[in-house]
């Protein structure tokens, strides 16, 4: 049903940039004391509709002359007619137009009684069809959606997608591309991207309003003025500076009532989770790490095999051999042949790490191969789980200097810059619109007389950068259309608490879903770290120097992205290395480990060797410590995850209250008054690491011990710090584990009878219509290593799963 509220006030209404001027009701209705009381829903200037005006009623005993009824009716359908006329003069003219129907009427010499019959059966005629309608109306809807706070965007659109990390930017673009009649809309929490994708969707703004200008009369701005503007880095764009700009939440208010772009964090606490277009991929180590064979094998469904995703990945790759800051010829870099089964044509760049840069991770790796071993020469992205094991050279997406994010990458348009390919950017049919935090789905239940119908998601609401609530519907929301649709990707950790405000998860008051919020899945990871030899840290440089460094850095960057079409390999191999540690992430060497307590023939630990303590969860959990002060650009960091934990957490949703807001109001909300969710402990769980767990992390950092204690690492580093040579290891890994973030499970797929499922083989919301979930919170088990590249694979077979099942129906 349609609730639309009354407006009380009179005279001009504000307006913003989303929201139309509305037109108030005209004065002589607040004057009207008996009978039918009619009032005006609330519709934006831009809808000429015949039905522009719409029309309720409520209903009051008619006294004194018995003619009013019938003079009330009359004003009425005089109101219903006027259209948008000036309201000045409305109340005159309908007094006017009231005053000659009583005259004329009492010219008529008819039985009182029997008029004022008449006129009630006229009213009755009227009124109880609408009041039917409403009681059905009311026992189909639970999120009711009103026209007060209706978004005045581009009207309806088939595919409304919340969140604008890697899932819902691919599921986003690759829609829209898929299917060019479609209007999608993407809605970001986020006000801030990379530099590149800013600039695109500044673009579009500009050339929306050049066409506006256009279609009104002659203008002298020319949107081909911007094509000379250069295009500035900003702190997500460039590599270095991702431990920064990841553990950064740490200084941010969650409370602060005043609009910042520097908060890209929800303030979700023991985790660091982004709020800007472009997700977790604007601020994490770009590390690419495929799922493994056998962690597809594990999720057991149809659809989803091993061979099947394999394609995917190809599809988004575009490998480059060439080492970040090196040459070809480097030995370290992982060999490509026909059966590495590497993509080469896809959006996202990815190469591996220079060899001259991370002089720790290099003299790790040649003593792992004294001890625990090297992986595979090609790389640790082999599908055969045993070649990934032992320690190795990282790969990464960075392009040209440039963090490579999903959002830089298609969003961005930087794949143009190194060919003639034009597919890539903002689709037409793409709108974007930032500062959006989804507050809840708007939800349908079907009417009573429809048996066995399942209730259906018919738009979202969302509060917009200003602190106003809209509401925005997806097309053919009124009936049982399978080519629209509503998309949750805001992550394993915020789509569960999306979905509880919006009455689905467990003991529901749409739908009864017990797994929403459970199963989070994480990769446990503790931190090791000694100190470097003096002659390590004098090979830093001086700190005089950073201002040339930085320059010559922007300075390659520049000559790449403007040359990079016609640029040869050897003058861009020579920019590259211009570039220095500032067009990388700093790192480059890690190892994955097979544990003798190990479930299965994949590597259930990984480390990853930091030349410096700059890993962010380590940082955000002790800002202002001595070890941050002093110790970081001294000691050397290995992290220990554990790849397969019986370690489970659950979401504990935050009450959302709904603030009975005037749609004219602008007061600016914290994001955590929109429902924070808690990363809790299972109430049948004591702790969090299972004792297989400890035992494993254990076992772990007694092999960095070992790798330590061997030649060349050994004659550049000193005493152990953390944990320290004496210290109870279990009790260590107990006490001082951390969590890495790369949170999974949380909206589980999986069959039928899976008490925990929440979504189908297809994604789809299981006893919904209408909504889907495209992130990391569908993978039933937390794959092999970083999580990144297997969210996007789930992404863009989520597109293919939306247009194929459109296609099945047409």
């Amino acid at each position: 049903m349609q609730h639309y509220g009354s407006i009380e006030q009179e005279g001009n209404i504000p307006t913003d940039k989303h929201n139309a001027a509305r037109i108030p009701p005209p004065p002589s209705l607040h004057r009207t004391t008996s009978g039918l009381q009619p009032y005006k829903e609330q519709r934006s200037l831009g809808d000429e509709s015949d039905d522009s005006t719409r029309m309720k009623w409520s209903w009051d005993i008619p006294k004194g002359n018995s003619t009013e009824p019938l003079a009330v009716l009359a004003n009425a359908s005089s109101i219903s007619n006027s259209g948008n006329h000036s309201h000045h003069h409305q109340g005159n003219q309908y007094g006017g137009y009231n005053k000659g129907l009583f005259r004329w009427m009492q010219s008529f010499t008819v039985d009182k009684s029997l008029l004022r019959a008449i006129c009630m059966l006229l009213a009755a005629a009227i009124v109880i069809p609408i009041l039917l309608q409403s009681r059905e109306d009311d026992d189909e809807t639970y999120n009711s959606y009103s026209s007060e706070f209706e978004f005045s965007g581009s009207g309806t659109y088939d595919y409304i997608v919340v969140g604008g990390g890697p899932a819902g930017i691919i599921v986003a673009t690759k829609l829209a591309r898929d299917l060019g009649t479609s209007k999608i809309l993407l809605l970001e929490a986020g006000t801030i991207s990379q530099s590149s994708v800013m600039e695109k969707l500044y673009r579009r703004k500009m050339e929306d309003l050049s066409s506006v200008a256009d279609s009104s009369g002659p203008s002298s701005f020319s949107i081909s003025s911007l094509s000379s503007f250069p295009q500035l880095l900003n702190q997500l764009d460039i590599p270095l500076l991702w431990s920064g700009v990841a553990s950064k939440a740490s200084s941010e208010d969650p409370t602060s009532t005043t609009v910042s772009d520097d908060l890209h964090h929800w303030h979700v606490p023991k985790t660091l989770l982004a709020k800007a277009l472009g997700g977790c991929g604007v601020h994490n180590a770009m590390l690419y790490v495929r799922a493994l064979r056998t962690d597809f094998e594990k999720w057991n469904m149809t659809g989803w095999s091993s061979d099947r995703m394999l394609q995917y990945y190809q599809d988004l790759e575009s490998f480059d051999r060439t080492p970040q800051a090196g040459t070809e010829s480097d030995q370290r870099s992982p060999a490509t042949s026909t059966t590495f089964q590497r993509g080469t044509n896809g959006p996202i760049r990815t190469h591996p790490a220079g060899p001259i840069l991370d002089n720790v991770g290099e003299l790790f790796r040649q003593s792992s191969s004294r001890t625990i071993g090297l992986a595979s020469s090609q790389g640790f992205n082999h599908p055969d789980p045993s070649a990934r094991i032992g320690a190795g050279i990282y790969e990464f997406n960075i392009r040209n200097g440039v963090r490579d994010s999903v959002a830089q990458a298609i969003l961005g348009d930087q794949i143009a810059q190194d060919s003639n390919d034009r597919s890539s950017g903002i689709p037409k049919n793409l709108e974007i619109i930032l500062g959006a935090s989804v507050t809840r789905v708007l939800t349908k239940a079907p009417k009573q007389s429809d048996n066995g119908l399942l209730p259906k998601a018919i738009g979202v609401e969302f509060m917009d950068e200003y602190g106003q609530l809209r509401q925005v519907l997806r097309k053919g929301h009124g009936a049982d259309s399978s080519s629209s649709e509503v998309i949750l990707s805001c992550g394993a950790i915020m789509t569960p608490q999306v979905l509880s405000n919006s009455g689905i998860g467990e003991n529901g008051s749409v739908v009864n879903l017990p797994g929403v919020g459970k199963n989070l899945q994480d990769h446990p990871v503790v931190p090791v770290l000694f100190r470097l030899a003096p002659n390590m840290t004098e090979q830093d440089g001086s700190n005089y120097l950073l201002g040339q460094q930085w320059q010559t850095y922007l300075d390659a960057v520049q000559r790449v992205r403007s040359d990079g079409v016609s640029m040869d390999q050897q003058t861009r191999n020579k920019l590259l290395q211009q570039m220095g540690t500032m067009g990388t992430a700093g790192f480059s060497v890690g190892a994955f480990l097979r544990s003798p307590w190990a479930k299965d023939e994949a590597p259930d630990l990984q480390l990853t060797v930091f030349p410096r303590s700059i890993e962010p969860h380590l940082v955000d959990k002790e800002p202002q410590s001595e070890y941050s002060r002093s110790m970081a650009s001294s000691t050397m960091l290995v992290t220990i995850a554990l790849l397969d934990a019986d370690a489970r957490y659950e979401l504990k949703a935050t009450h959302f209250t709904r603030i009975n807001q005037s749609p004219h109001e602008f007061n600016y909300m914290p994001s955590s008054s929109l429902g924070i969710p808690s990363i809790v402990l299972p109430q049948d769980s004591k702790e969090y690491l299972s004792d297989m767990d400890i035992r494993r992390l254990t076992w772990g950092i007694e092999q960095v011990r070992r790798v330590q204690q061997a030649p060349p690492l050994v004659y550049n580093t000193k005493e152990e710090v953390v944990p320290g040579a004496s210290a109870d290891l279990e009790e260590y890994v107990r006490s001082h584990h951390l969590p890495n973030s790369h949170w999974t499970g949380t909206t589980k797929m999986g069959h039928a009878d899976d008490p925990l499922s929440v979504v189908d083989e297809t994604l789809k919301v299981r006893n919904m219509k209408g909504l889907r979930v495209v992130d990391a919170g569908v993978m039933p088990i937390i794959p092999n290593g970083n999580t990144h590249s297997s969210v996007t694979v789930i992404a863009s077979r989520a597109a293919d799963l939306i247009r194929n099942g459109i296609q099945a129906t047409t």
